[in-house]
């Protein structure tokens, strides 16, 4: 009898995850902006393109709250560790006139074209896992990621 209630609350759980994650992705779609190249202002973007999480946009909001910064800002440099990069994220004093601006609902993401070629389908969430929390980069493009996870090679 343990069994089965187990069993059930898993079902249970497993449908409330999937219906989450289909309702997630319908309003992404109703919500999204496409993206406009030729004045870097994301108008609207597919989402397919590059994504925040609900969670996401919540943590880098409720970073920025009660700062004067524009944004934040996301790239993809090379690496000094094991593998060819590693993603940095970092607060938007100053706007540059390459930047492509994606404005989600409570902040605006700002990328450099050239990093823009390695987060493309990129979702990036924000996760806690038990007592750990970070932001996590789910980039389709990334081939391999080195065993501390601080650095990837791309698919290229």
């Amino acid at each position: 009898m343990l069994f089965r209630s187990l069993w059930t609350s898993l079902q249970l759980r497993f449908i409330v995850q999937f219906l989450q994650k289909i309702v997630s992705r319908k309003q992404s779609r109703i919500t999204s902006q496409s993206y406009n190249m030729s004045n870097n202002t994301v108008k609207s973007y597919t989402p397919a393109e590059f994504s925040l999480t609900d969670s996401a946009v919540e943590h880098f909001a409720s970073n920025l709250d009660g700062h004067l910064y524009e944004g934040i800002r996301l790239s993809v440099s090379e690496s000094t560790g094991c593998s060819g990069y590693t993603y940095q994220i970092d607060y938007v004093e100053k706007i540059s006139k390459d930047d492509l601006v994606f404005n989600f609902d409570k902040i605006s993401i700002f990328i450099d074209p050239n990093s823009f070629k390695f987060l493309k389908g990129t979702k990036v969430d924000f996760q806690l896992e038990g007592v750990n929390e970070g932001v996590k980069f789910l980039n389709p493009n990334v081939k391999a990621i080195c065993g501390c996870g601080e650095s990837f090679e791309i698919d290229t």
